[in-house]
């Protein structure tokens, strides 16, 4: 996911939506399934920290925060 996707023409759940089917399409369902499961195991982390581990798998941008928000809901540190 190194390149850039425009996700400004779309709006609350259908933005998020699309970002999270361009994750599952860069990393394959099976990969997304399994870091899912890690991430709501280890219970909620840090906004910053989560950002970290997208970033060194080549997620950047608002698919981390969709991300972020569908697996830990709404945080008052936004992932920027």
């Amino acid at each position: 996911m190194r390149n850039t996707v425009d996700y400004s023409k779309l709006q609350g759940e259908e933005k998020q939506k699309k970002a999270l089917e361009d994750i599952c399409d860069y990393l394959g369902n099976e990969k997304f399934d399994s870091m899912n499961a890690k991430f709501l195991e280890a219970g909620a982390i840090d906004p910053g920290q989560f950002e970290f581990i997208c970033m060194v798998g080549g997620i950047e941008g608002y698919p981390v925060e969709a991300w972020y928000m569908s697996l830990y809901g709404d945080n008052e540190d936004k992932v920027e």
